[in-house]
């Protein structure tokens, strides 16, 4: 959503309000609050961590590296039956 004005030479116009000519001036953009856009792409993701005990000792791994690594390993096989 933009947000503007009418031009300085627009608005000293005695026929402003009858012309259909107008100029406008771009003063700014805005971006609704709800899109993740403007979110600042150096900083870093926020991701879910969980403890997992690895040879008794425990280690703080990400979910989302987790799931992958349990999908890759269970589907791994049905991919390759037929030459894919």
């Amino acid at each position: 959503m933009g947000v503007s004005k009418l031009s300085d030479k627009c608005r000293k116009c005695p026929k402003k309000n009858e012309c259909n000519h107008k100029k406008m001036e771009a003063l700014a953009y805005l971006e609704p609050c709800g899109q993740s856009s403007g979110v600042n792409a150096s900083q870093p993701l926020a991701r879910e961590t969980m403890q997992i005990n690895v040879g008794g000792v425990i280690q703080i791994v990400y979910k989302d590296d987790i799931e992958k690594a349990i999908e890759r390993e269970l589907f791994k096989d049905r991919f390759m039956q037929f030459g894919a």
